[in-house]
Parts: C-alpha cells; sequence; structure tokens
C-alpha cells in the first residue's frame, strides 16, 4: 500500500470525529465553503453551504469522500445571510448574479497574511517571520494558524480599517489589503502572499486537513507565541498522530493580543503615506 492510500486511510478516520466536525463548523457560519482536489487542483466544488454537522456529513457523500480526497476552505468573506441556497446538481446552479454583486451582501472581510513555503522542509525558516509579523500587530487581535505548507496569520474582519467592499470603487477595501500585503512582503518576509487580497479568496477551514505526498497536515491553530516558535509540523500535526491525542472539542481558534486594547495603528505604520487613502471609514 503507497503513502497516499495510508493517509487517506487517516483522511476518514480524522473526519469521522464529531469534535473536529463540530470545530470546522463553529468557523464556517455565514461563508461559502468550497473543495479543492490537492492532486488535481483543477477540479473544484465552489457554493457550498452548510450550517451543520448532518449538511457536512450529506456534503461528504455528495463529494464522494470515502474514494476522493479534498482539501476544506472557507471564504474570508462573511455574509449578513449566508451564501444563497444551493442543489447538489450543478447542471442546475446559477450564480452569475451573486457572483457579480455578493459584495454588497458582505457583513465582514478578514484579512489573511499567507506565509507559503515550497516544501516542508521550508516552514522552520518562516517561523521567525512569522514571530515578527504576529508581533508587528501588537495591539490587533489575530489568530495563528499552520496552514499544511506554511502558515496563516488571520485578522478578523471587525479589527480591520473600514473601506468600500465594492471592488470597482476607488481606494476600496481589497486595495488595501493589497497595499498592506505588498509592504510586509518588502519588509518583513519573502514567504507572504500577496494575492489574499481577491474577494472571492478562500482559506483551509481550522481543523481541516491539508492533503500532501508524504502525509496529511491538520490546519491547526495556535494557542500562544511560543507554540509557533517550537512546533515541529512534519512530527507533530500529521492526522495520524492527532487522531489519537489531543482533545479538539471546544477548542476554538485561540486569538492573540484579545486581552489589550484594540488599535489601528499597525496598519497605519505599515501603509505609510497611504494610510490617508483609507482614511474616510477610520
Amino acid at each position: 500500500m503507497d503513502k497516499r492510500q495510508v493517509n487517506f486511510l487517516n483522511y476518514r478516520k480524522w473526519y469521522d470525529r464529531l469534535e473536529v466536525i463540530y470545530e470546522m463548523m463553529r468557523q464556517v457560519r455565514n461563508r461559502e465553503i468550497a473543495v479543492i482536489n490537492p492532486f488535481k487542483k483543477q477540479e473544484a466544488i465552489r457554493m457550498i453551504r452548510i450550517n451543520n454537522a448532518q449538511q457536512f456529513t450529506d456534503v461528504m457523500k455528495w463529494i464522494n469522500a470515502d474514494k476522493r480526497p479534498w482539501n476544506w476552505y472557507m471564504s474570508l468573506a462573511s455574509y449578513k445571510e449566508g451564501i444563497p441556497l444551493q442543489t447538489f446538481n450543478m447542471e442546475q446552479r446559477d450564480n452569475k448574479e451573486w457572483n457579480s454583486t455578493h459584495w454588497k451582501s458582505i457583513d465582514n472581510f478578514d484579512f489573511l497574511i499567507d506565509f507559503d513555503c515550497d516544501d516542508h522542509d521550508g516552514v522552520s525558516f518562516c517561523q521567525q517571520d512569522v514571530l515578527a509579523v504576529s508581533a508587528l500587530l501588537n495591539t490587533v487581535p489575530h489568530s495563528v494558524r499552520y496552514s499544511g505548507m506554511g502558515y496563516h496569520i488571520m485578522v478578523p474582519g471587525q479589527y480591520m480599517p473600514k473601506a468600500t467592499y465594492d471592488p470597482d470603487a476607488k481606494n476600496n477595501y481589497f486595495d488595501m489589503l493589497r497595499d498592506i500585503l505588498v509592504s510586509l512582503k518588502r519588509n518583513h518576509s519573502d514567504f507572504i502572499d500577496t494575492g489574499c487580497h481577491d474577494p472571492r479568496r478562500v482559506a483551509k477551514i481550522p481543523y481541516s486537513l491539508a492533503l500532501y505526498e508524504d502525509d496529511n497536515y491538520v490546519c491547526w491553530p495556535m494557542r500562544t507565541v511560543r507554540e509557533i516558535g517550537g512546533l515541529k509540523p512534519i512530527n507533530y500535526l500529521s492526522s495520524a498522530v492527532l487522531c489519537d491525542m489531543e482533545p479538539i472539542r471546544n477548542r476554538g481558534v485561540p486569538m492573540l493580543n484579545m486581552e489589550k486594547n484594540a488599535s489601528l495603528e499597525p496598519f497605519k505604520a505599515v501603509l505609510g503615506a497611504k494610510w490617508k487613502r483609507y482614511q474616510h471609514g477610520n
């Protein structure tokens, strides 16, 4: 049996854990869900709506998860009433109008700083960059998650500077995210992906699996800054290991800096002179 088959067994064992489903479902309320085949990335299904564990089980059957592996993603955008109800019949779906006007329904849009490594050996090299950017956001509540091949720093939308979500407007929210990411990459880390400002951008769901040829890794939220620096993902975050260790239920997504008074000062410093462009909502 080759490694992918072994990992596929771990994949099913992981998603059979009700506590895993429970924690994933806590994160996706009013968001779009997408699944992508990690070995055939052109094979993807978007516009999935799930509100509870039973619906998750139904979708797992629909996407034939017993025979086909998928990575699970959620939109950075949360919508006032979620995405429109969908049919499992792909030929009957018609989301063209919603896709063009979805920004009008955005309630919040989380800010993703994605540290992308070329391989698992490179993960340890970007840890210091992750710690440095986390420290830079010293008055901004945020979470840090292992993503399978790097890290995600996520700032909830309610702690971000305000700007219009209209992607065609001048100095809109997504222009601001691009300017912040470009500055962070230029001054703090070459690992940062500057393409995370797309209005339809998705990110891996916390506690879901990131599937690779060598193993399956858990998209694991860190409790403390110290945990980031001490992480050895190759040994620690394998789904085969975690299936038999730490309890997941009610662990949630720990937030850093929640005890401080939230401030926009770090973003003002990162944007520099460009900050004035986005002052109208702040």
